[in-house]
């Protein structure tokens, strides 16, 4: 009973043993995991940039194992890279080739289900647009140019808008030296007179950067200030002025142009001397008259 008792123990035990070896058991890892270490959620790229991952080996995830890099912008999806060796950990991925806009990114295991992904993603290789609101350009001459005329403390503005990623920051560079940051940034500034150079530098959350630049010429706030005029009865007049008639209104009579009256110059008019030797005629004083005929005149007759 004893021995028969023993072999049957013998067995059962032999048959566990067969059965474990037939059976693996399971990794506590599981099959494996892969994921993106760059870029990151929300990250904006541009240029040639790195893309890289981190892996767990596992059941099916191995050292040896290669990856595939997809992207997509929600239509379907386009492979990037391809066979990449797992434990290389990364490559450099050009987007220059690729058009601005969101994306989804994804690593796969080659040959598994193992995926990892990562959204989202802006591609961005265009600069901001930024321009200078204040001060004002001067537009005196009808086209806009850059310059602008100021007097003491006045507020500098812009304006920098980015259409895929966004803009991140803005540097306000006067003469050459950083006066501000950030944005948005509305800065102060009591200038100094005289001529400058401003220049507003604008970054968007992938670094492309863009600027506007302007002449800035300060003047002195005496330069265009103007005192009031003075009131009339204000004013004491020099006892040796000869008093002006008084105008109702305090307006000053207008002075009227003197008439340019021309006198013309004759010609010299050559005039001949009397000859002495002539004497005229002069009738005598008790000469008389020449007779007069007067005619006769006949008789009216009478009515009978």
């Amino acid at each position: 009973m004893r021995l028969t008792r023993g072999r049957r123990i013998t067995v059962a035990a032999a048959a566990v043993l067969i059965l474990a070896v037939a059976i693996p058991a399971l990794s506590a890892t599981g099959a494996g995991t892969v994921s993106f270490a760059t870029p990151r959620v929300r990250g904006a790229v541009r240029g040639s940039t790195p893309v890289s991952w981190a892996y767990q080996a596992g059941d099916i995830v191995k050292s040896t194992s290669h990856v595939t890099i997809s992207a997509t912008t929600g239509s379907s999806w386009k492979v990037v890279a391809q066979n990449l060796w797992i434990q290389g950990g990364g490559f450099w991925w050009d987007t220059t080739k690729w058009t601005d806009g969101v994306y989804a990114l994804r690593v796969g295991v080659d040959g598994t289900s193992v995926q990892g992904f990562v959204y989202p993603v802006y591609v961005d290789n265009t600069n901001p647009v930024v321009r200078l609101t204040s001060p004002a350009h001067d537009l005196s001459t009808g086209t806009e140019a850059p310059l602008a005329i100021v007097q003491g403390n006045q507020t500098l503005d812009v304006r920098a808008t980015d259409a895929t990623s966004g803009v991140r920051l803005v540097r306000w560079i006067l003469d050459g030296k950083e006066i501000a940051r950030g944005y948005p940034v509305k800065y102060n500034f009591n200038w100094k007179p005289g001529q400058h150079i401003l220049t507003a530098f604008a970054t968007d959350m992938a670094g492309n950067t863009s600027s506007d630049s302007m002449t800035i010429i300060a003047i002195p706030d005496s330069t265009i200030t103007t005192d009031p005029p003075p009131n009339p009865g204000d004013i004491v007049p020099d006892v040796n002025d000869t008093p002006s008639p008084s105008v109702p209104g305090g307006i000053e009579p207008p002075v009227l142009p003197t008439p340019d009256v021309g006198v013309p110059t004759l010609p010299p008019v050559d005039v001949p001397s009397p000859d002495p030797s002539v004497v005229p005629a002069v009738p005598s004083p008790d000469a008389s008259p020449p007779p007069v005929d007067v005619p006769s005149i006949p008789p009216t007759p009478l009515p009978g």
